[in-house]
């Protein structure tokens, strides 16, 4: 019944609102034409937006003398470890999820699809039918295609595979199993990209997909900033150039002409306030940081009501929300960007809500639409297991009237030992 809510919203529009709707449908026309006459971030342009001579400089104006205190810099790598070491089985999952993706091995609605460790993947694969995508213009790709769902490649190319080995090589015990996590990422990385040029193919048909793996590759980025294969110019000038292109076509694609902008819009502008903040000298990324925090504060009134639940009536939807205005709320308070009282008020509120419908043992009621999205894949968990949230939202906010439950691994990443 709670789904009612999502188009009562919409039945309640003023016409104001409709018209604003058209608005934005001009906006984006406006926006993807321009994005159509510029040219592709080549290796010129990122030299001259880092203040670089030549590639090799790149690297350490890129990787190197970061200031900013998102939980994925180096400078959080022990306190990260030493919160993990706490948690009973939390180093031996995070090692499992990394052997998984070393694998090429994910889960896919409960699928296993697997490739092989060094081996190239076929992204356009839709595993349920065994047929594969055509890597054509997005503007003729084929998406409703009797017996296939684009939903399937999506998985892997959100590359959360990427996080994973990011958080193996953090916790692994030798300079051996390390470097063999940091040269899969590379692997992977590259093997994607080459694969899947921009513009081409499923994997560019979703502004939410581009947005959410631009920002798991720029976080793996940064956890791997000291690996040698990831300092080579031949893979961080290419990277670089990906981030910038993946923001680029986010701008231009924003999922804001709907007459109620739901959950899609929110991942688009988290994915430009991820990376923008974690590689500020991208081009572009000044101007998408500030597109992103203006978003995401407006979108926390749209779309979380004042009590704290998601206004789609989905309780799933919910526990995706609280992630991707998580990740932003964290990544801007580490890079020093406040995103206002209120925000941080109804973002804690999202947590109290989780927790109010959640079961002693965590579990929610399965109400509403339910696509088994995450954003933070530090831990392996069922649809309906919301038990992390509340440890989550305690430790975030320093809030007893959430604590009681167990410190979740999600915490530990996220905040470190402080946490």
């Amino acid at each position: 019944m709670g789904t009612l809510d999502y188009y009562a919203t919409m039945a309640r529009m003023a016409p104001g609102a409709l018209a604003k709707s058209a608005v934005r449908r001009v906006q984006k026309v406006a926006r993807q034409a321009l994005y159509r006459r510029r040219e592709q971030v080549d290796e010129a342009q990122l030299l001259e937006s880092f203040g670089a001579t030549r590639a090799e400089d790149l690297v350490t104006l890129a990787l190197d003398h970061r200031t900013s205190r998102v939980w994925c810099e180096l400078s959080q790598r022990e306190s990260v470890r030493a919160a993990i070491q706490k948690l009973p089985g939390a180093k031996v999952r995070t090692l499992e999820r990394a052997e998984q993706a070393l694998r090429q091995e994910w889960d896919v609605f409960g699928m296993k699809v697997a490739f092989g460790e060094g081996k190239p993947v076929d992204w356009s694969l839709e595993p349920v039918s065994g047929r594969q995508y055509p890597v054509d213009p997005v503007e003729r790709m084929p998406l409703h295609v009797t017996g296939m769902d684009p939903k399937y490649p999506w998985v892997m190319a959100r590359l959360d595979s990427a996080l994973s080995l990011a958080q193996g090589a953090w916790v692994a015990d030798t300079e051996a199993e390390r470097s063999r996590f940091a040269t899969a990422f590379v692997a992977q990385t590259l093997d994607f990209l080459q694969a899947n040029p921009v513009g081409m193919g499923v994997h560019w048909t979703c502004p939410m997909e581009i947005a959410l793996r631009a920002a798991n590759i720029a976080q793996a980025l940064v956890m791997f900033a000291d690996a040698p294969q990831v300092r080579r110019p031949e893979f961080l000038v290419p990277v670089l150039g990906a981030l910038a292109e993946h923001c680029a076509w986010v701008e231009a694609h924003l999922e804001d002409t709907s007459a109620v902008p739901n959950n899609h819009l929110v991942s688009n502008y988290v994915g430009l306030a991820v990376v923008g903040l974690l590689f500020p000298e991208l081009p572009g990324a000044p101007r998408q940081v500030a597109l992103a925090a203006n978003g995401l504060r407006t979108q926390m009134e749209a779309q979380v009501h004042p009590e704290g639940t998601s206004f789609e009536g989905s309780i799933p939807y919910h526990r995706l929300s609280v992630e991707l205005f998580t990740l932003a709320f964290l990544v801007a308070r580490g890079a020093g960007v406040s995103m206002g009282p209120a925000y941080e008020s109804r973002l804690r509120l999202m947590f109290v809500a989780a927790r109010a419908w959640s079961s002693e043992a965590g579990l929610a009621p399965q109400i509403g639409d339910n696509d088994s999205g995450r954003v933070f894949p530090f831990q392996e968990r069922e649809d309906g297991d919301h038990s992390y949230l509340a440890g989550l939202g305690a430790a975030l906010f320093n809030d007893a009237g959430l604590g009681g439950g167990v410190f979740p691994d999600e915490a530990a990443w996220l905040l470190g030992d402080a946490g």
